[in-house]
């Protein structure tokens, strides 16, 4: 790494803010397409340096044509570990050695760490997001009436753990519905779903289905909530004291924000989900406490 300075002691000093990579120097990793946005490398550097693992954290752009090839490359190199992200959190399920009983269970996978020469593929995404509800945003999800927008990989991940933290019931919306039926049958045993297509009518015509109703509203798509509208949905319709959370943690809306909160709503993105879902990662890699506040404030606060 170098970087231009007019003063040499910048440069000493960014160099003295990094340890050395050594020939013993472990690889962990994102893979996904696109990573640029990421905040993972910026979250787990620090980590693994303040933990004493010798290590480094990298996001590696990888196109769907190659996923097979690097994950089989970085099993023959002996990576230390990796996560994944969009849009290979199903696809990777096929290449590991095993499942974990979690990421089985959704058919999707965002971390992958060692047992002995097993590499397994796991799901924190689940974890992460309920603790990013109850500990970030302070709702409770027992007994609450759920509306997940989407039904692809991120959606997968977090069904099982929303039912496990108590959601007594869930509306599943996609712009295509099949999809969410499909999902609604897979996930049925652990709880009531109903399979809605993503349109503002659908959801309104339904006495139960408004948004009025729910305590609880996840964005699970890629899609953008802009000036407090996502998909048609105004979120304003939301009752008071509800919360929507955005599991995007790089979209940036400040109307949309400055709308909910004027309004009542709780408004949450996807920030402490990477977080929580970082943490158990980073423990699951390194079978070391990890250092939660040096996370948390790498990600609000990188330098």
């Amino acid at each position: 790494m170098s970087s231009r300075t007019d003063n040499p002691k910048d440069t000493k000093r960014d160099l003295n803010r990094f340890d050395p990579v050594t020939a013993s120097t472990r690889l962990f990793c994102l893979l996904g397409d696109p990573v640029s946005h990421s905040r993972s490398p910026a979250m787990m550097n620090p980590a693994l340096a303040v933990a004493g693992v010798d290590g480094v954290y990298l996001a590696l752009r990888t196109p769907t044509r190659d996923l097979e090839r690097v994950i089989n490359t970085l099993k023959a190199v002996g990576f230390g570990g990796g996560n994944v992200t969009a849009p290979h959190k199903e696809r990777v399920a096929a290449l590991v050695d095993r499942l974990s009983p979690g990421a089985e269970l959704s058919g999707s996978v965002n971390t992958l760490a060692w047992d002995g020469d097993t590499l397994v593929g796991y799901n924190t995404d689940g974890s992460g997001l309920v603790r990013a509800i109850e500990e970030g945003s302070g709702m409770s999800l027992s007994g609450a009436r759920v509306l997940l927008l989407g039904a692809g990989g991120a959606a997968r991940g977090v069904i099982p753990a929303l039912f496990h933290g108590g959601a007594a019931k869930m509306y599943l919306a996609n712009r295509t519905e099949a999809r969410a039926r499909e999902l609604a049958e897979r996930f049925g045993d652990l709880g009531p779903i109903v399979p809605l297509p993503l349109e503002d009518a659908a959801l309104f015509e339904r006495g139960d289905g408004a948004l009025d109703g729910f305590g609880i509203v996840i964005n699970a798509t890629s899609a953008r909530v802009e000036g407090g509208v996502i998909a048609g949905l105004d979120l304003a319709r939301m009752s008071p004291g509800s919360l929507f959370f955005d599991m995007n943690y790089y979209h940036g809306d400040d109307e949309t924000a400055g709308l909910l909160k004027k309004t009542g709503i709780l408004h949450a993105k996807g920030m402490d989900m990477l977080l929580f879902q970082g943490v158990d990662a980073f423990e699951l890699w390194t079978g070391a406490a990890a250092p939660v506040a040096i996370m948390r404030r790498s990600l609000t606060h990188p330098e």
